[in-house]
């Protein structure tokens, strides 16, 4: 039998990671667990059949990169001990029948994680229904990078997409989670309610998420090791007077709504065993001149006039 080039890569649930590593507003947080956890009970399950209405929940995690879309799914699944499967729908050699067999692979119970779900090549439809086209006629393809119209389209419509969601040959009993840095891109026939039932916008931290983080960041004895707290309210609990208090102190000198969570926690690592330090070189510059850590190492200037190394 020809091995396939295209598979699910599972990711077990025995790696696990903490809720209190992700970084979101609490009240969403929140909302999204209180859905989840009670569409996984069995009394959930047998309220749909009893109603004959499909058991199955889809959600869209959408925001800009870095702001903890793939962790929230991580630490979902490690909070409800299921198993996340990934599948790029860009993989090599992958079309519409090796699809349809890779959805019959899957286990009943589950999380199906497609990352990055706008540059998956799958067309987006004009108002009309049809695919939207160039003057030249070829098929524009918003998913494309810079939003440039492109004849080429990927392997896996989107229809075959949304019949394997959802389709007459559908299973049941399956969490759908899929990510996107840009909800506008997204068909709108992929967002419908019974394929996306909650939407979690992720943005860049607040302060009072600044705050949030730096105390789960410098806990005594890191985060809930059994990954089953659902709480961002556990860290400040726990946390000792003089953490708290660089932590107002931290979350204060950096501007809320400025920096992603992967930054914030990039800067942090940097000073990872002195919480103090942290907060000293964060205040030790005027708001005009402060430098903030980005993901590549290089510190930037936060009136945007230049960059320079640490």
């Amino acid at each position: 039998m020809k091995q396939r080039s295209y598979e699910w890569v599972p990711i077990a649930r025995s790696l696990r990671r903490s809720l209190s590593t992700v970084v979101l507003d609490h009240e969403q947080r929140s909302s999204f667990l209180t859905d989840i956890k009670d569409f996984i009970q069995p009394a959930t399950r047998l309220w749909y059949r009893n109603r004959d209405i499909p058991y199955r929940r889809g959600y869209l995690f959408h925001g800009p990169p870095g702001t903890g879309k793939s962790s929230l799914c991580l630490a979902t699944a490690s909070l409800l001990g299921l198993d996340v499967y990934v599948c790029s729908l860009n993989s090599n050699g992958l079309d519409e029948n090796g699809f349809s067999l890779l959805f019959r692979d899957l286990p009943k119970r589950c999380v199906l994680l497609f990352e990055d779900i706008d540059t998956a090549g799958l067309q987006k439809r004009g108002r009309d229904g049809n695919p939207m086209q160039t003057e030249e006629g070829g098929i524009m393809d918003p998913a494309m990078d810079g939003d440039k119209p492109d004849t080429k389209q990927g392997s896996i419509t989107l229809s075959s997409l949304l019949n394997e969601l959802d389709g007459v040959g559908a299973k049941e009993g399956r969490i759908l989670i899929m990510t996107t840095n840009y909800r506008d891109k997204l068909d709108g026939a992929l967002l419908r309610p019974g394929r996306v039932d909650m939407e979690v916008a992720f943005d860049y931290a607040s302060t009072p998420v600044v705050q949030g983080y730096f105390l789960a960041f410098y806990a005594p004895n890191g985060h809930d090791q059994s990954g089953t707290s659902d709480s961002d309210q556990n860290a400040e609990f726990n946390a000792e007077p003089e953490l708290i208090t660089l932590s107002v102190k931290f979350a204060r000198h950096i501007p809320g709504g400025r920096f992603t969570p992967a930054q914030i926690q990039n800067y942090l690592l940097h000073h990872r065993e002195d919480p103090a330090s942290a907060v000293a070189k964060a205040s030790e510059m005027g708001t005009e001149d402060r430098v903030f850590l980005d993901e590549t190492g290089l510190v930037m200037n936060l009136s945007g006039d230049n960059t320079r190394l640490l």
